[in-house]
């Protein structure tokens, strides 16, 4: 064998032993990456449901004002009625007073011819 055979045999040797040594260190976790997927997936499926809920409420909203609005056209009227009549009062009894002054002219008949 001549020298540059032996030189590539090693380094197919050398790169074959790298090859297989870096391999086992960077050895994938499975559990590790099942169970970082597993967190991504929830956290994506809690901000799916976050924009649901928030889109279900805008929808119902909507439709809640309407309806309201709808029914305050509805009712505009005064559900109370007429108010009653109120009673009429009784005539006061109309008491004369209890003086017994004679009546006389309020002015003297100064310059009145008779």
């Amino acid at each position: 064998m001549s020298k540059r055979q032996k030189w590539l045999i090693a380094l197919g040797l050398l790169t074959l032993f790298l090859i297989f040594k870096f391999r086992e260190e960077r050895g994938i976790d499975r559990k590790m990456v099942a169970a970082k997927v597993s967190e991504i997936v929830q956290f994506e499926k809690l901000e799916q449901e976050k924009k649901c809920k928030k889109e279900a409420l805008r929808i119902a909203a909507g439709i809640v004002d309407s309806l309201l609005q709808i029914w305050g056209e509805q009712s505009s009227f005064d559900t109370t009625g007429r108010p009653a009549i109120p009673f009429k009062p009784e005539q006061p009894v109309f008491k004369s007073p209890l003086d017994k002054v004679p009546l006389k002219p309020l002015f003297d008949t100064i310059g009145v011819k008779q």
